[in-house]
């Protein structure tokens, strides 16, 4: 009896299994690879730079999927403070910059696809973040829109370009050798 009259595919496993791994590394950067960076509210994490190697090798619902359990595991441990507001915040903005870069990069090759992808994750999540940041955070910390913003405004976007870029530069830097692995694997 051939693998799939058994159901379940090795392609489909190893899909499986990496889409574990890398959503279990993001959520170990989530909870253990974090500092804070200008203020203790905004915490610098790399989690989203395992979830840009899920998205890029298995596609956006597998990346997106990972997402939504790594916001979920977030929420209910090191951000349980912020609840329902931090994972809302985390899934779109982090969503919206996956997306964009997946995307961007299928349409563009080489050097020139890279590039823009980059730049155009990082505008995206900053875009995502700062009028999230100005509705949600206010409610979260029970401040008025306008003092957020006269307060926080510029703290959060330098914190979300920075966040991004940095998890958008470690991805590019690695991901052809790991792509690579992960088609060698596929082949084996």
């Amino acid at each position: 009896m051939s693998n799939k009259n058994r159901g379940v595919t090795r392609a489909a496993l190893i899909k499986i299994t990496t889409a574990a791994v890398l959503t279990a590394l993001s959520a170990v950067f989530a909870l253990t690879v974090r500092f804070p960076l200008f203020t203790a509210f905004y915490e610098m994490e790399f989690s989203d730079f395992p979830l840009l190697v899920c998205t890029f090798l298995l596609g956006p619902v597998y990346g997106l999927s990972s997402l939504f359990a790594v916001c979920l595991i977030q929420t209910l441990t090191v951000s349980a403070s912020s609840g329902i507001i931090g994972f809302i915040m985390h899934f779109a903005a982090s969503g919206a910059m996956l997306l964009t870069v997946y995307f961007a990069r299928k349409k563009i090759n080489g050097t020139k696809g890279i590039v823009i992808s980059s730049v155009l994750g990082v505008a995206v999540m900053v875009a995502v973040m700062i009028p999230m940041n100005i509705w949600l955070t206010s409610v979260f910390m029970k401040l008025p829109a306008s003092e957020f913003i006269s307060g926080y405004l510029g703290v959060c976007a330098a914190f979300n370009f920075i966040k991004s870029a940095s998890n958008i530069l470690l991805f590019s830097l690695t991901f052809k050798t790991l792509k690579n692995q992960f088609n060698k694997l596929m082949r084996e």
